[in-house]
């Protein structure tokens, strides 16, 4: 088992890095999860399904590469943020302070 949670960390580290296009997998594994809806369980280290989708808009936010790929994928996104923030704002509750 990989945390997803981790998983969207390392992203973050190879967009700080500069290396985004060296992690298409993770990108992949990252994006299934989201598609399948499978961080309303949250995951064995965090138990929000936040964590995850805060970590995520911090990925999206630093990287334009990272924000391009996803955009081919915002539907999912999209509806993941609003099913746990119920607002218009694509960013959950647990992330609007601290980030």
């Amino acid at each position: 088992y990989i945390d997803p949670v981790v998983c969207v960390n390392g992203l973050y580290l190879f967009a700080l890095l500069g290396r985004e296009t060296e992690a298409q997998k993770t990108v992949d594994y990252v994006f299934e999860y989201l598609r399948t809806r499978a961080y309303l369980a949250a995951t064995r280290m965090y138990p929000s399904p936040d964590i995850f989708l805060c970590f995520l808009a911090r990925l999206i936010e630093k990287s334009s590469y990272f924000r391009e790929i996803f955009e081919d994928k915002v539907p999912a996104a999209t509806v993941a943020f609003h099913h746990i923030v119920g607002a218009e704002v694509p960013v959950p509750m647990s992330c609007r302070q601290g980030l």
